[in-house]
Parts: C-alpha cells; structure tokens; sequence
C-alpha cells in the first residue's frame, strides 16, 4: 500500500470522485453507532469537539450529536 505523506497527495484523493452509496450506507449502520456509544460513554454531552483527520467528514455526520459542537479538520482542502 502507498504511503500518503503529503497535504497534496491527499488533495489529489479527495478530488476523485469517492461517493459510493454503499461505503456511506456502511459509514451510517456499521461505523457511526459504535462511534456515537463510544462518544456518549466516555465524553460530555454539550461541548465544543474535534475531530482531526476528519476527511469529508461524512462520518461526524452520524454521530449522536446532543449538545455537542463538532469540528472536523483535515489537512486536504479538497477533503473539506
């Protein structure tokens, strides 16, 4: 596997076309409900959070959020 080192290498991934329904399907049922337990049982419930690496940040937006404020940051442009 290729090793990603650079904010312009992984420009260049976010600029492809990376919407597949099925990996979005899979973020929403299979990743984001042990994340959103995770989160709930081990973090506040109101708060200001980061999430650093996020990507396009599609799975933040599963979370259970309550009064939480979350913030993504990547270092892509494109991812954001």
């Amino acid at each position: 596997m290729k090793r990603i080192k650079e904010a312009g290498e992984w420009d260049k991934y976010w600029k492809k076309d990376n919407s597949n329904p099925l990996a979005n399907i899979y973020r929403k049922l299979f990743l984001s409900r042990p994340m959103s337990k995770l989160i709930d049982t081990y973090f506040l419930s109101r708060g200001k959070f980061l999430e650093a690496g996020s990507g396009s940040a599609t799975d933040t937006h599963y979370y259970n959020k309550k009064k939480r404020y979350m913030v993504a940051m990547d270092i892509s442009k494109e991812a954001l």
